[in-house]
């Protein structure tokens, strides 16, 4: 049978939208690299008759299956309990288990409930993988006719311990794999989706074993490569290739990669030159600041931030004079400028960037319709002042406004040309 894998995720929350499911994307990219099929992903709630219902169907379809949450000390934990039933099997209580959630809690200096010895009993026939963060051991379950059932916390940081150090070596043990799966994604700002397409397909022309797809979303157009090979050192080999060449391709235009955001980047750049940053906000609110201070260790260069919502805000903290204020508004190039050298000027920075515009829904005139914003960035013998045509609604004004401000400061710092983003 050809080794593919169905990943089922357990419970009520993620049904409801209360919490989003990040284990099916994660176990999937570490399945691909290993040369393994997903063949879908399932969403089920805390009901014992539907989780063997889903069990049923996954393993009549593929040979491994992943079951991610359920595996916890409550009374909604129902994992374990459904798998073994569905399959006809017991629950054993492993002393050995029940001694390591014991030292948990000790190491804790917490004082455990009764409750948690639940998660002690495991599926008779199982092997165990011990926990380093929680308390809930995973379980292997290996099954006749070369098939295997693996049971994890739902925890995404236990899952994917787990995941590395005990499923995929079992899953590497039963053979039977396919092609070498590496991916890597690029973020891009300053394009259509279309664009982009039509140029990174015109790069990789001639290119042999990839992939593509493209994700737009309000921070940017995404290009994902999927380099397929025999083996990983070739599926590398093509993958540098193209990544080679998307960047001669899109230059200044490729903004980050994989996991990283707009926001680590300029980080490191800021790091790297050893200059500091500050703001100064109209429309978005703070949100440049939040997304900078996202960054761990961002206090090594972003010293402030002024979120100047009215008028006299832009006047008495950042110097905006009455006369920009009066004549050519709020909402003007003008304003932008004066708002990015009075944020140097207040913090002392290296650099500034403010952002100035009319995100909606009311507010927009004939001359300057919902959507307008002026992006503006003063350093040292420069100022520069973009204007976006967002005709968008509120929040992706706000979003866009905020990546592209960022997006700026990038292209700055690496001597890039501003024509890109704006006008």
């Amino acid at each position: 049978m050809k080794m593919n894998c169905a990943v089922i995720t357990v419970g009520d929350e993620l049904l409801s939208g209360r919490i989003t499911d990040v284990n099916s994307p994660y176990i999937t990219r570490e399945l691909e690299a290993m040369g393994l099929d997903t063949a879908f992903h399932i969403s089920v709630g805390d009901d014992p008759e539907n989780i063997q219902a889903v069990l049923r169907f996954a393993l009549e379809q593929c040979r491994a299956v992943i079951i991610t949450g359920g595996l916890g000390p409550t009374q909604d934990d129902l994992t374990r309990e459904a798998v073994a039933e569905g399959l006809g099997l017991k629950l054993i209580f492993r002393e050995k288990i029940a001694d390591l959630i014991r030292q948990r809690f000790q190491w804790m200096n917490r004082e455990m409930a009764e409750s948690n010895l639940k998660q002690a009993y495991i599926v008779e026939g199982a092997g165990t993988i011990d926990p380093v963060m929680g308390t809930a051991p995973g379980l292997i379950l290996k099954l006749p006719a070369g098939k295997l059932v693996a049971m994890l916390p739902g925890v995404p940081a236990e899952m994917r311990e787990m995941l590395g150090r005990g499923v995929l070596p079992a899953l590497h043990d039963m053979g039977d794999r396919g092609p070498v799966r590496l991916r890597k994604s690029f973020k891009i700002l300053g394009s259509t989706e279309s664009e982009v397409a039509e140029r990174v397909e015109k790069s990789l022309s001639g290119m042999g074993g990839l992939k593509l797809a493209y994700l737009a979303s309000l921070s940017g157009i995404e290009v994902r490569v999927t380099a397929v090979a025999e083996d990983e050192i070739e599926a590398q080999a093509r993958l540098a290739a193209a990544e080679r060449r998307i960047r001669d391709e899109l230059k200044m235009m490729v903004a980050a990669s994989d996991s990283q955001g707009i926001e680590d980047v300029v980080g490191e750049l800021l790091r790297q030159r050893g200059m500091t940053l500050a703001l100064a906000e109209s429309c978005t609110g703070g949100l440049v600041g939040e997304m900078v201070t996202r960054v761990p260790g961002s206090s090594d260069y972003f010293v402030g931030s002024v979120v100047s919502y009215s008028n006299r805000a832009k006047q008495e903290l950042l110097g905006v004079s009455e006369e920009i204020l009066a004549t050519a508004g709020a909402v003007s190039s003008e304003a932008a400028d004066a708002m990015a050298r009075g944020a140097r000027r207040a913090f002392g920075s290296d650099l500034a960037i403010s952002i100035t515009g009319i995100a909606g829904p009311g507010g927009g005139t004939p001359d300057k319709p919902v959507g307008t914003v002026f992006i503006g960035l003063a350093a040292e013998g420069v100022g520069a002042v973009r204007k976006l045509m967002l005709p968008l609604g509120r929040e992706a004004v706000r979003s866009i406004s905020a990546t592209l401000a960022l997006a700026l400061i990038r292209v700055y710092l690496l001597g890039g040309d501003f024509a890109h983003f704006g006008e």
